[in-house]
């Protein structure tokens, strides 16, 4: 059994504050998962250290308070000083933000850059209170670093991604849309400081995933053993189909990537699309069949549903959710519709891997994908798809009389005829 007993835990990225949580000991399950830091990298048992988090509510209102207290001292930690217009950005963006009268949509994309950081790692023990993680090591960093404890480090990163992520970044893009949409002049610095700071923050984004890909380097190739295993032809198709998918996404607005198969972690931290691919309300034509080139073989184009749908934060066989009328799936059916289609996905890999093994070509999978376009054929495709549409910009502005090529000069054809033109 655990103990009532109550510590305060400190941890930090180095960046001039301190995460405080409230923390209880417990009394460990047999528990066989691991973390990535254990020394000789064969990970830390997650109960090693039998402290948690004393409950969520409590935890969501330490980190809350962490950010406010983080915001300048993390742009002055992070934001490349040498860069004038980055720096002048986010410093603008901060007085804006701690004004007389500040303005909360500023502060809060502040907040949600902010906030992202904090799953980019580098997190250590702070203070003296380290309740016995020292003892564990890792392998990843020097002898006196202090990592936090397995359990206590696994539940702080689910409440960031799960509790204070999410709901911080629909209000962003939510108040930016209705900026955007509203089409007022008064707004146009306002989105031009929360686009740029937005766009800052995929860049470390980008930046931090490239680097973690790259911790190993007795492996330039990566360690997705499925893409290790591709031609470099091959991982060309199969760049175009995620591009495409990706197109998708930017003309439909929509963030969701995965195809009706995909039911991995990250499915739980992604909201509900009001409708998914291969449908299209707003994309153009002609991008439509770009996308549709891109996305030979795809299962959707085949007519493969969902045989599973998430409700909440909860998985249920497609049409037993009880959404709209539907009857409620038990457990146990949820769990068998789950187990049939990893056995079909099993089932086919298991043909894929063959098929490779014996040199045969001729699979499904590589002639759908030999039959995508190249990527310099795409792009050329979109590029030739933005002159047209900035060509017919061109003419509705001209027909409204809202354009002007210059002052008129008269001029002479070959006939000797007299014209005017625009210069």
């Amino acid at each position: 059994m655990g103990t009532d007993e109550i510590k305060v835990f400190e941890m930090t990225q180095n960046r001039c504050t301190v995460l405080r949580f409230k923390v209880r000991q417990f009394e460990p399950e047999d528990e066989p998962a691991t973390d990535l830091k254990g020394i000789g990298g064969k990970g830390r048992k997650m109960f090693a250290v039998p402290w948690a988090q004393t409950d969520a509510e409590t935890g969501i209102e330490s980190l809350n308070t962490f950010i406010e207290e983080s915001i300048d001292l993390y742009i002055q930690a992070i934001v490349n000083k040498n860069s004038t217009i980055t720096w002048n950005v986010f410093q603008t963006a901060s007085g804006l933000a701690s004004a007389a009268e500040p303005d909360h949509f500023i502060r809060d994309v502040q907040r949600l850059w902010t906030a992202c950081r904090f799953i980019e790692g580098g997190w250590r023990c702070s203070g003296t209170e380290t309740l016995g993680a020292e003892r564990l090591g890792n392998a990843l960093r020097p002898a006196w670093w202090v990592s936090p404890p397995p359990f206590i480090d696994y539940q702080f990163a689910s409440l960031v991604m799960h509790r204070v992520l999410p709901p911080l970044k629909h209000k962003v893009l939510k108040s930016l849309e209705d900026l955007v949409l509203a089409n007022k002049a008064c707004n146009w610095f306002t989105i031009f400081l929360a686009v740029f700071i937005l766009l800052h923050n995929y860049e470390l984004i980008m930046a931090h995933e490239v680097q973690f890909a790259r911790k190993s380097e007795d492996n330039d190739d990566g360690h997705n053993y499925a893409w290790v295993s591709l031609q470099p032809e091959e991982r060309e198709k199969a760049m175009v189909f995620m591009f495409g998918k990706l197109l998708r996404c930017i003309f439909e607005a929509q963030s969701s990537v995965n195809s009706v198969l995909f039911w991995g972690a990250e499915i739980f931290r992604e909201t509900n699309p009001d409708h998914r691919f291969p449908e299209f309300r707003k994309t153009p034509k002609n991008v439509q069949e770009i996308i549709r080139q891109c996305t030979i073989g795809a299962p959707e184009w085949s007519g493969k549903k969902q045989c599973l749908v998430k409700v909440g934060n909860k998985l249920f066989p497609a049409g037993r959710s009880r959404e709209n009328g539907q009857p409620l799936a038990t457990p146990g059916e949820t769990q068998e519709a789950s187990r049939e289609l990893w056995n079909e996905e099993i089932m086919n890999a298991e043909h894929y891997i063959a098929n490779r093994l014996s040199q045969n070509d001729d699979s499904e999978v590589l002639n759908n994908a030999r039959r995508r376009p190249g990527i310099k054929d795409v792009f050329d495709s979109l590029i030739e798809f933005a002159r047209g549409m900035v060509f017919m910009d061109l003419i509705s502005t001209y027909d409204e009389g809202n354009i002007d090529f210059g002052d008129e000069k008269e001029y002479q054809d070959e006939d000797g005829v007299t014209n005017t033109n625009n210069l």
